[in-house]
């Protein structure tokens, strides 16, 4: 049959395709093919993208059960109060502080967290809850004349207290800057 299709002259009239056409249509093809080519690349990425979403879901399903479980912890315990007025004092640096405030803050931190340190030594804490104790009890004391003073130097702890105010008067003035002549 192939053969009388060849044979007879008006056949080939009917499958021949008119000029320039042709290469369109190759062209036209050519692309058609490249189209399912990354269609078909597309859905390879969707497979893999689809298999790793159904890898990751108990993973980040676990991930996010442990995030909230732990946020809830810390709010129960109160810690995330402390954060959110931390923030809030975080805040105010910027109204009650200037940049070079800040800057200088920077420049003595190490002095300033030793200083701390020094302060918040069991000792020095208890001597700052008595002294302010004291301080509080301060409004029922009684006026002192220079009598009741020198007769108050007999008291063992007022002379303990006088002591540590001379030490602490030694220390201030070594401190001092002399005053100019």
């Amino acid at each position: 049959m192939a053969s009388e299709v060849t044979s007879d002259p008006g056949a080939a009239e009917v499958l021949a395709v008119p000029g320039g056409l042709e290469s369109r249509i190759t062209e036209l093809s050519q692309k058609v093919d490249r189209i399912s080519e990354i269609l078909e690349e597309f859905d390879r990425r969707r497979e893999v993208l689809e298999q790793l979403r159904e890898d990751l879901k108990p993973m980040a399903t676990g991930a996010m059960r442990t995030a909230i479980r732990k946020l809830g912890d810390l709010e129960q315990n109160g810690t995330l109060a402390v954060v959110h007025e931390a923030i809030r004092v975080l805040e105010r640096i910027p109204v009650t502080l200037s940049e070079a405030d800040v800057q200088l803050l920077g420049d003595n931190i190490a002095h300033l967290l030793f200083t701390a340190k020094n302060l918040t030594q069991p000792e020095m804490l208890d001597l700052a809850d008595r002294e302010a104790s004291a301080l509080r009890s301060a409004q029922e004391a009684r006026p002192v004349g220079l009598v009741g003073l020198l007769r108050s130097l007999r008291d063992p702890e007022v002379k303990k207290g006088m002591g540590v105010l001379v030490e602490l008067l030694r220390g201030l003035g070594k401190d001092a800057p002399s005053p100019a002549s």
